[in-house]
């Protein structure tokens, strides 16, 4: 229904935003020049970036159980990950 629907594009928001984020990270370590403190706050984003694509499997997970135990859901494979439905 339109609650999996919006949980699906939060979900995929979630996404591009991380990989935007472990991106720009990366592009950070590449300028660091060895400095530790540009290192260490590249570092800190990638961290950041793994934290939040683990939140949003959880998140989806959870929402997906609360779904089924209301008994809301009309599908049996519940929240899935279909681009085609973003996209």
């Amino acid at each position: 229904g339109i609650l999996q629907r919006v949980i699906n594009f939060l979900f995929w928001a979630l996404m591009i935003a991380t990989i935007f984020l472990v991106l720009y990270a990366a592009y950070q370590f590449l300028l660091s020049d060895g400095d530790p403190d540009k290192v260490s706050k590249a570092k800190k984003n990638i961290l950041y970036g793994v934290i939040a694509i683990v939140l949003a499997f959880l998140a989806v997970g959870s929402a997906n159980i609360i779904i089924e135990l209301m008994g809301a859901d009309s599908s049996p494979d519940g929240i899935y990950f279909d681009t085609g439905d973003f996209w």
